[in-house]
């Protein structure tokens, strides 16, 4: 199991104090110690969508 983030935080610790997980800090969701999902600052996430987009290009392109 590979864990993609240095900040990892419980559901349960999650569901106790919300604002612990910082908006700018990319965190891990631990759920029965394995990693239940992934908490991404707005600037994570357009950076994702832009590599979404240039992998998407690219894929097309190799397909004409």
């Amino acid at each position: 199991m590979i864990i993609l983030s240095q900040n990892i935080t419980s559901i349960s610790e999650l569901k106790k104090n919300p604002s612990a997980v910082k908006s700018n800090v990319d965190t891990c969701v631990m759920s029965h110690n394995k990693p239940a999902y992934y908490t991404v600052s707005p600037l994570r996430y357009a950076q994702l969508l832009r590599a979404e987009k240039e992998l998407n290009d690219i894929a097309s392109k190799r397909g004409e």
